[in-house]
């Protein structure tokens, strides 16, 4: 760690930061349970599906003003 400057912001730094991962055991970040990673998925995909929906609606709407 004494080898690690305070910026780290050049190619060294990285592969510095990257050898003391073999060195230091360090904990996971931060491990989410699983049930609140698919209801995540799931709101993703609803709001997908949303917009999906207003924007053949809106594309509709516009061909059917264009057309009458």
């Amino acid at each position: 760690m004494d080898q690690l400057r305070p910026n780290k912001n050049d190619l060294n730094d990285a592969k510095n930061l990257s050898e003391t991962q073999f060195i230091l055991a360090r904990a996971k970040s931060y491990v989410q349970n699983p049930i609140y990673i698919e209801l995540q998925d799931m709101s993703r995909f609803y709001q997908q599906i949303n917009h999906d929906i207003v924007s053949t609606k809106n594309r509709l709407h516009r061909i059917l003003q264009l057309t009458f």
